[in-house]
């Protein structure tokens, strides 16, 4: 039986495309930044990163949530509150009447309505 160098065995064809990348010993810099994976990265650099999301989470939710403040009071400063202008005009008239009401005052008492209007 024949024994046959490693060295000498034929290797097989390269599909056509294919880029042989060299080991991580040989690689670059830029290529290893590149290729970097979360469990290669430091414990701040994590902790940025989630605070960032996080803090631009929130100031996008208070944006969103300011827009539809301002929605929902246009909407009823237009349609709602032509509505319901009588009935507060009304309850103001009455707070009025309440604030005008005449006391009275039982007939022999030293004080008038008068002094109360002071």
């Amino acid at each position: 039986m024949e024994q046959t160098n490693p060295a000498q065995t034929i290797a097989p064809p390269t599909p056509p495309g294919y880029q042989h990348r060299p080991g991580v010993e040989q690689m670059t810099q830029a290529e290893t930044k590149a290729t970097k994976t979360l469990y290669d990265t430091s414990y701040g650099n994590v902790i940025l990163k989630n605070f960032l999301a996080g803090a631009m989470r929130a100031f996008g939710a208070v944006f969103i949530y300011a827009i539809f403040i301002f929605l929902m009071a246009q909407i009823f400063s237009q349609y709602v509150l032509p509505e319901i202008r009588p009935l507060l005009n009304s309850f103001e008239k009455l707070s009025e009447l309440q604030t005008k009401a005449s006391i009275i005052v039982p007939d022999g008492a030293a004080q008038t309505t008068e002094n109360f209007n002071q």
